[in-house]
């Protein structure tokens, strides 16, 4: 019982705790899980931060050798005449060319730098070739409408792709993917050359920076109002999947499947470094910061759950001990009998306990009205007896004289004697020797007046209890009930039979006839209800067992015997108090 008191406030006080922090839990999740994120990827943002500044460089510094050369005047204007110059300003030109392209090129050897004239049938050194070249180029690798692009740009406009192409000299070597950026410029507002410049494209980045993750992509892109294109830097994803994530992720901010990492390149307008990597890997990268929030978590929630036990048990010790101690004095109230079953529940107990009090209380209060109704009639009926005794002892001494017989003048001392004896100068105690002796007068008037021949009376009594004090008149109602309900209605010589003695600190009187008896169930209506009789008056069994219960306790009282056609016995047990004593007690 106890148990389920501690685990029901512990649970409820767990419940209570838990709420608000399983609350602050989720919004920490929510507030720290990107941050873990960037944490466990750290190498990969940086990675890909570095990747866009180095990609701008070099982007940047190829922009500014375009333009560079775009405003050579010592090239530019002869450029589209290299035919039809002479050969002595045609070495010049080539001269020019190579100084330039070695000026621009002292830096980065890999750097590749053409001239492609519109009106140049024949090659001019190694940077200087006919546009026919180049278009057999675009040509051979389908890409004719990209070249288009290239031809239609207007001056001062650029246009990046890359190419899987040889930009050795002599286009000797084997192909190598490299970043081209292309323009044009026009002499008389008509176009007359295409200049290309080109790196491998593995000079944007260091390979050995990155990770090779499966599955994962890394690339520059552009997606601007003039060109969408992308530069895979490093993936482990077949081309065919390449473009649906890219697409993917442009038109909804993410890719199935994969966190991305973006990174927008300075100076290049819409230029960006894009990092998609497997969900399965950052999840594995996210697993140690997971593990050490699940298990603060778990001490926290485990904390106070200890807490809330030892919380508990503080709160429910004090109370279960109140609940226990109401518990047995309620216990105290009830006698064995009395007591019901109830559930394991101390607070049900208590219910119950009360709800039982209440119904005995009530109970009481009906008896006690009852018995205060009950002692008044007595009271009135003593009063009535009581009234000019003296007229009623002088009409019997005068009745006496005037009759001769010696039976009747017996039976005048006897009803005198009773009389006496009943009022008691109006006292509710008198000594079992005086009630004893009331019975004899009674029942030596009953055998006078009704001529009970066939019935024999015999006591046999304690000398030790006679000094005793007793309730006046609880003797005369058994002895009455016992002569006209059990040895009359017998029609056969009747023994009634009353003893006396002292039982285990008590007071115990017998009365005893050999008459008709009783069935079990008249015997119990006879102590739990009233049932008047003509010869009684009203003064029953009933009434001598409330009597005794209500002026000296329910220990004490009235237990009846009986056995049909052989006879009954009322056992009457009182305390053996002398009337001093008693009296002591109520004041």
């Amino acid at each position: 019982m106890k148990k389920t008191y501690h685990k029901h406030l512990t649970l409820t006080i767990v419940i209570i705790a838990l709420l608000p922090c399983i609350t602050l839990c989720g919004v920490c999740l929510k507030l720290l899980y990107p941050q873990w994120i960037h944490s466990s990827l750290e190498k990969h943002y940086s990675t890909a931060e570095y990747t866009s500044l180095s990609v701008s460089e070099q982007l940047s510094e190829m922009l500014s050798k375009m333009q560079y050369i775009l405003y050579d005047t010592d090239i530019r204007p002869y450029i589209n005449q290299a035919d039809q110059l002479s050969l002595a300003f045609q070495l010049e030109l080539l001269e020019k060319m190579d100084e330039t392209a070695a000026s621009l090129t002292v830096d980065n050897s890999a750097l590749s730098i053409r001239w492609y004239p519109y009106t140049t049938t024949k090659s001019y050194g190694s940077n200087c070739f006919p546009l026919d070249i180049l278009s057999a180029e675009f040509e051979a690798q389908g890409h004719t409408e990209e070249l288009q692009r290239i031809l239609s740009l207007p001056e001062s406009k650029f246009y990046w792709t890359v190419r899987h192409i040889s930009r050795r000299v002599n286009n000797t070597g084997a192909p190598e993917d490299r970043l081209c950026l292309y323009a044009q410029f026009s002499v008389s507002t008509a176009p007359s050359c295409v200049l290309e410049l080109s790196i491998p494209l593995v000079q944007l980045y260091d390979s050995n920076d990155y990770e090779t993750i499966p599955d994962s992509l890394f690339l520059f892109c552009q997606n601007s109002e003039t060109q969408d294109w992308y530069i895979p830097l490093n993936t482990t994803l077949p081309e065919e999947q390449t473009r649906p994530l890219l697409d993917d992720y442009r038109a909804h901010g993410q890719a199935d499947g994969y966190h991305v990492i973006h990174s927008s390149v300075p100076n290049v307008r819409s230029g960006e470094i894009l990092y998609f990597l497997p969900n399965s890997y950052v999840r594995i990268n996210l697993l140690p910061y997971v593990l050490t929030f699940a298990g603060i978590a778990l001490l926290v929630a485990a904390l106070i759950i200890v807490t809330s036990y030892l919380t508990a048990r503080l709160l429910t010790r004090r109370v279960i001990r109140f609940i226990d101690e109401i518990n047995d004095n309620l216990d105290t109230y009830f006698n064995q009998s009395e007591q019901q079953v109830y559930p394991a529940d101390s607070i049900a107990q208590i219910s119950g306990r009360i709800q039982q009090l209440i119904q005995n209380t009530q109970q009481y209060y009906s008896q006690l009205k009852y018995y205060e109704t009950e002692n008044l009639r007595m009271e009135l009926e003593l009063l009535q007896m009581r009234f000019n005794p003296h007229l009623l002892y002088n009409t019997l001494g005068t009745l006496k004289i005037h009759i001769q017989d010696p039976m009747f003048q017996n039976t005048i001392d006897s009803l005198c004697s009773y009389y006496s004896i009943i009022l008691n100068n109006g006292h509710l105690l008198i000594k079992i020797k005086d009630e004893l002796e009331m019975i004899r007068e009674y029942l030596f008037i009953q055998k006078s007046a009704y001529g009970l021949t066939d019935i024999e009376y015999m006591f046999d009594i304690d000398e030790r209890v006679n000094d005793y004090s007793v309730i006046k008149h609880i003797l005369q109602p058994i002895v009455e009930n016992a002569i006209n309900h059990g040895l009359k209605p017998a029609k056969r010589q009747g023994l009634l039979t009353i003893t006396a003695s002292l039982e285990e600190g008590d007071v115990v009187i017998h009365v005893t006839d050999n008459g008709l008896g009783m069935a079990a169930e008249t015997m119990e209506k006879l102590l739990k209800q009233p049932l008047p009789s003509r010869f009684s008056g009203g003064y029953g069994i009933y009434n001598v067992q409330q009597r005794i219960q209500l002026y000296y306790g329910e220990k004490y009282g009235l237990k009846i015997e009986s056995v049909m056609g052989r006879g009954t016995s009322v056992h009457v047990r009182i305390p053996a108090r002398m009337e001093e004593q008693i009296m002591s007690l109520e004041h």
